[in-house]
């Protein structure tokens, strides 16, 4: 009876610090996501405040990259009227194509930004 008992409370601690280590290395990987993001935003707005960058050279944050299709007479901007808002909206061949919404994070990964500041 005492060995089921001890068994059973080890096997208990093996579930429990396993459960653990998933914890924490879910922690982590969430903790560097999110100091990735800020890096890259940080390294967005100090190129964005480098004197020799036009107002068109500029990115201003938040951005939002929208796949869509080609035909332009498919695709409707409504933009609201203090110009902080839009609604965009296609079809394609008569159909609604959902479009791929990428976030300025999503972007900023792919534009190697920390090469250009130090």
């Amino acid at each position: 009876m005492r060995r089921r008992k001890s068994y059973s409370i080890r096997l208990n601690r093996k579930k429990r610090h396993k459960i653990l280590i998933e914890s924490v290395a879910s922690s982590k990987k969430a903790v560097d996501d999110s100091l990735f993001k800020h890096l890259q935003i940080r390294n967005l707005i100090m190129r964005n405040q480098q004197n020799d960058l036009t107002e068109e050279q500029k990115i201003p944050l938040p951005f939002f990259l929208i796949t869509c299709p080609t035909n332009k007479s498919d695709l409707m901007i409504d933009v609201d009227h203090d110009g902080l808002s839009a609604v965009v909206s296609f079809t394609h061949n008569t159909v609604v194509c959902n479009g791929v919404v990428y976030k300025s994070t999503d972007i900023l990964q792919h534009m190697k930004l920390d090469d250009k500041v130090g």
